[in-house]
């Protein structure tokens, strides 16, 4: 037990190695945490525990080895969502400079899927990403 939860190794887990012992399980009210590591904090452990208590949390929230309490997220914490957006959830302290605007009077519902995948990869592939994009701005970054 730690910061009221319980912890057990995950079924179906590799068992062959020393690392074997990963990933642990912990229950929480909400969705479950797969720690990573066994190096973690009752700080940490308790902002992994409400993160993984949010409704818009689908399936699980991963805490990788690195794992450590941040400012909002929890960084080294990875999860999905639906029907939100969090964009403060990749680490505050990388000063990505991501924002999310609201599209007024546009719900999910109206697209279809198609149009989904079209608006999710302009998004992809207009977002500058990797070791490609650190030494130039991004594409149309100088005509705003």
């Amino acid at each position: 037990r730690h910061a009221g939860c319980v912890w057990r190794l995950c079924r179906g887990f590799n068992s062959a190695s020393a690392a074997s012992k990963f990933p642990v399980k912990i229950e929480t009210k909400g969705k479950p945490i797969h720690l990573y590591t066994d190096d973690v904090d009752a700080n940490t452990t308790r902002q992994l525990v409400n993160l993984a208590q949010n409704e818009f949390v689908v399936s699980h929230v991963a805490a990788m080895p690195d794992v450590h309490l941040g400012k909002g997220a929890t960084i080294g914490s990875v999860f999905a969502t639906r029907d939100a957006v969090c964009p403060n959830a990749v680490g505050v302290d990388i000063g990505c400079g991501m924002c999310a605007l609201p599209v007024e009077n546009l719900k999910r519902h109206q697209l279809s899927g198609g149009e989904l995948v079209r608006i999710q990869r302009g998004i992809k592939d207009n977002t500058p990403t990797g070791f490609d994009y650190h030494d130039k701005a991004p594409r149309g970054a100088n005509e705003t």
